[in-house]
């Protein structure tokens, strides 16, 4: 694998270990259930790659917010920041919603079930929403 990335520089290769690679495959079927699908689809596997890049950067970097907007066009940056906002205002501060609930309700106003999971993890990681009951609802603490 080396060798071939080596002449050929567009590929990278990524050290990873068994134990991270068993962690991505866990994290892609938690997405799949987050869709409340019992089949893993590119997309999920996509997003726990995605998730897995920005939490080993994040682990070397404090600023976790332009961490969730790496490797983001400017179109999906800019459809994640209104996503943000629109799951903040359906859960009321020091109040709970199902996370099932705000996902459907994102849905019906055009966001891809993708684009609310990323803002739904990422409002989670800075801290703005705590999930509760296993991650089944989400708590808004700022």
């Amino acid at each position: 694998m080396r060798k071939v990335s080596m002449r050929d520089k567009t590929q990278q290769v990524v050290p990873i270990t068994v134990r991270q690679l068993e962690a991505l495959i866990r994290l892609s079927e938690s997405l799949a259930k987050m869709r409340l699908s019992s089949k893993v689809l590119k997309q999920d596997v996509e997003e726990a790659l995605r998730l897995f890049q920005v939490s080993t950067v994040a682990a070397a970097s404090t600023d976790n917010y332009a961490n969730s907007m790496a490797g983001l066009d400017p179109e999906k940056r800019e459809m994640l920041m209104k996503a943000e906002a629109f799951v903040l205002q359906q859960i009321p501060k020091d109040k709970r919603k199902g996370k099932k609930y705000v996902l459907e309700e994102g849905e019906k106003m055009g966001f891809s079930s993708q684009i609310m999971t990323r803002a739904m993890v990422t409002l989670v990681a800075r801290g703005n929403l705590v999930e509760k009951t296993n991650g089944f609802f989400l708590c808004r603490k700022k």
